[in-house]
């Protein structure tokens, strides 16, 4: 069975980097999908999330917020 595991973030880089090594760190154990969906963030998180191999989806675009 797998896991589908989504993070939703905007602007949330020093946060953000405590989560996906907590995923990460799941997934040898756990089969999980993980999916980050970011909200078009210009504090350097999309760059970040784009060096993370582990990440199965990344989306970034505009969006209205939660």
């Amino acid at each position: 069975m797998k896991i589908s595991l989504i993070t939703p973030c905007y602007n949330c880089l020093s946060l953000l980097k405590k989560t996906v090594n907590s995923v990460i760190e799941q997934k040898s154990f756990i089969n999980i999908q993980y999916i980050v969906v970011d909200g078009n963030s210009k504090d350097g998180t999309f760059e970040y999330l784009k060096s993370i191999k582990e990440i199965d989806v990344l989306i970034s675009e505009k969006d209205d917020g939660f």
